[in-house]
């Protein structure tokens, strides 16, 4: 069962990040949409953030390959640790 977008915005709290950060840190704008539906980089971000996979926070997501979602992927610096990206 996925995690409920207030069990996630906790588990950011705990570690002392959010999603405006993470988005900042990622030079996203926002996001947040990533607690409603699918977004292969930002749940990176956030599993990342938590020291977890993606699969871990939402299995139902990861039920089939996500390999398109990953190479279409519009921002490379989202899928690299902060600070390794390509600038």
């Amino acid at each position: 069962m996925d995690w409920h977008p207030a069990q996630v915005k906790a588990a950011l709290e705990m570690v002392d990040t959010n999603l405006s950060k993470l988005a900042k840190e990622h030079k996203y704008a926002h996001i947040n949409e990533v607690l409603y539906r699918p977004w292969v980089a930002a749940e990176r971000i956030v599993a990342r953030a938590l020291a977890l996979e993606p699969e871990a926070i939402w299995p139902s997501r990861y039920l089939r390959p996500r390999h398109r979602g990953i190479a279409m992927t519009r921002n490379p610096h989202a899928l690299a640790p902060p600070g390794e990206g390509p600038d």
